[in-house]
């Protein structure tokens, strides 16, 4: 171990933030000196996400944490004050293995619960696939993966906002929500109740990791705004919301499914589509240009603005010009030209708005769509 950082020393990091991340700087709640995080000498961090932590020396010889994520080369363990890294100096020596962690990342290959979505994809004619053993304590948390513990039945309104690649809170809990507030409410569901989905958002928006994540994530601060604006006009005014997004549940697989067209996703999320050369793929030679070319449509509200980060590095450089509110649907080209070899990940991101301000600073709602280019020497 070489060095500790409290939470202020923490917050002030460059570098990728991983899981807490920064995050778990401004949630600290331990005391302003106390150590927030460690780097350990020969690690790299960015790749400790779940590994344990064992301290072999001195004062915290025998402590065993687990890494919660990391800013640069620090480590973190916990977001909650307590005895994590106290006592811990420089010096110290510390064992790092993820054994666990792999094992966690299958644990629910092992844990198939009857009627639960997430892991009918485990079940042959209903039966487990895999040995079953018993349950994992992160299986009883009931707020997320638990059908039996919901009834699907409140009095008036709810608009639930969930995002398709969140990795704590997975989405079948909310198909599985949606299936229960239908048997309860029947045909009264759509007066009382939505459900829209984010795409390409986690549980962590992407601007808590930053670049290169948010190239890959984007944030849903802006559906959760949008939400609650119309939660209230709908209450208040009678005033019916957006529709709720459609979507499939592939009970083979355990994966959800929306459509590819804006008009058939519905919601409020924008959908973007993005190509390179005219597919999906592109191999040239450095010094060669390829040709993005992008999509964005609004199922509600107006495309505000659409941005390139064409080397996929989560920076958004430019912006597309001429985009100003007005239309529900934006098409652009772009050509860019990769000099050093290597794989790339253009994005483009589209962001739309109720009212079409492209000025607003909330309610803002974005997506983004990612292609791979592959660059080889001359």
């Amino acid at each position: 171990m070489t060095e500790t950082f409290d939470a202020a020393q923490l917050a002030a990091l460059d570098g990728p933030s991983m899981g807490a991340g920064k995050m778990g700087a401004a949630f600290f709640s331990g005391p302003p000196d106390a150590p927030a995080a460690i780097s350990v000498h020969g690690v790299d961090a960015s790749r400790l996400m779940g590994a344990t932590l064992r301290f072999t020396s001195g004062a915290a010889a025998g402590r065993q944490v687990y890494c919660t994520g990391a800013v640069g080369d620090a480590l973190l363990s916990s977001v909650v004050s307590g005895p994590i890294f106290d006592d811990v100096l420089p010096g110290d020596e510390i064992v790092v293995d993820n054994r666990e962690f792999l094992a966690f990342c299958h644990y629910d290959r092992h844990q198939v619960r009857p009627g639960n979505l997430a892991t009918l994809q485990f079940t042959v004619d209903g039966r487990p696939m895999y040995p079953q053993r018993p349950p994992f304590p992160m299986t009883e948390l009931r707020a997320t993966t638990r059908a039996d513990d919901h009834t699907g039945r409140f009095d008036g309104k709810m608009i639930m906002v969930h995002n398709t690649v969140d990795d704590y809170a997975w989405p079948h809990g909310a198909v599985m929500y949606e299936r229960l507030v239908r048997e309860h409410l029947g045909d009264a569901t759509d007066s009382q109740y939505r459900v829209w989905f984010n795409d390409n958002a986690a549980h962590i928006p992407g601007s808590v990791f930053g670049p290169p994540m948010t190239s890959r994530l984007v944030d849903y601060f802006g559906s959760v705004e949008e939400a609650i604006r119309q939660l209230i006009e709908w209450v208040e005014a009678d005033r019916a919301p957006a529709a709720s997004t459609a979507f499939e549940w592939d009970e083979q697989s355990g994966r959800l499914v929306l459509p590819p067209a804006a008009a058939e996703r519905r919601g409020v999320q924008p959908v973007v589509h993005l190509t390179v050369d005219g597919g999906q793929r592109a191999e040239v030679t450095a010094g060669t240009a390829v040709t993005l070319e992008a999509v964005g449509e609004a199922p509600a509200g107006t495309i505000v603005a659409l941005e390139w980060d064409p080397e996929g590095s989560g920076k958004w450089a430019a912006a597309e010009d001429g985009v100003d509110g007005t239309q529900p649907s934006v098409r652009a080209k772009r050509e860019h030209t990769f000099t050093t070899p290597g794989t790339y990940f253009p994005s483009v991101r589209a962001t739309s708005h109720r009212d079409g301000d492209v000025a607003a600073t909330h309610a803002r709602i974005p997506n983004l769509a990612r292609v791979r280019v592959v660059v080889t020497g001359r």
